[in-house]
């Protein structure tokens, strides 16, 4: 789905480790016929191997690539930090899920929709949001290299932005300068989702 954090979060994971990969897009509200057989959840992303095996769901990938290309300095380069890299990673994909959660509850008819619901999932991101922004301490989230943390946390920032409006980040000058250099990237040029009509 064009506009899933999980999938841009992988994604942009296969564009920094210069992997040669497929995108096919589908639509999760309406999924294609058989699609069902592949993950009965009708979630996205699956990453589909070489062998035809296929890994559902953005963490499994995730763990999947750090086994396999742990060498790379996308995963290496927090090895000494890893308790606390899979801290933050486990966070900012708490702010999609919420943020996902919110855009569901919007398509409810509005007579069904929840204010509390919106308001529980927002103090949530805001939360996070404090806890996390003073601890950016260079470029990127761990000083000058690029980790699998900032795929995440620029992945969870650019959904806020597009779902949330920009008011929602701008409130953290710092994570909004760590975002812009994230965005710097091919790798997240390459995967930015298409705007979401008005």
């Amino acid at each position: 789905y064009a506009r899933s954090p999980f999938g841009r979060r992988i994604r942009i994971l296969l564009e920094e480790l210069k992997m040669n990969y497929k995108v096919e897009t589908l639509d999760v509200f309406n999924p294609p016929i058989g699609y069902e057989n592949i993950n009965p959840l009708g979630r996205v992303p699956v990453l589909q191997l070489p062998s035809s095996q296929c890994i559902i769901d953005s963490y499994q990938i995730q763990s999947y690539l750090r086994e396999h290309f742990s060498y790379d300095p996308i995963f290496s380069s927090v090895s000494a930090n890893i308790a606390e890299a899979l801290n933050v990673s486990g966070l900012v994909v708490g702010i999609m899920e919420c943020t996902v959660a919110q855009v569901i509850e919007r398509m409810r008819p509005i007579s069904l929709q929840m204010p509390i619901v919106f308001e529980d999932y927002m103090e949530s991101i805001e939360r996070t949001l404090k806890s996390l922004h003073y601890k950016v301490k260079g470029p990127y989230f761990f000083g000058k290299q690029i980790s699998f943390v900032d795929c995440d946390f620029g992945t969870a920032i650019g959904y806020c932005d597009l779902r949330l409006g920009s008011g929602v980040i701008d409130r953290y000058p710092q994570l909004r300068e760590y975002y812009n250099q994230l965005n710097i990237r091919p790798s997240f040029q390459k995967t930015t989702p298409p705007p979401v009509a008005a």
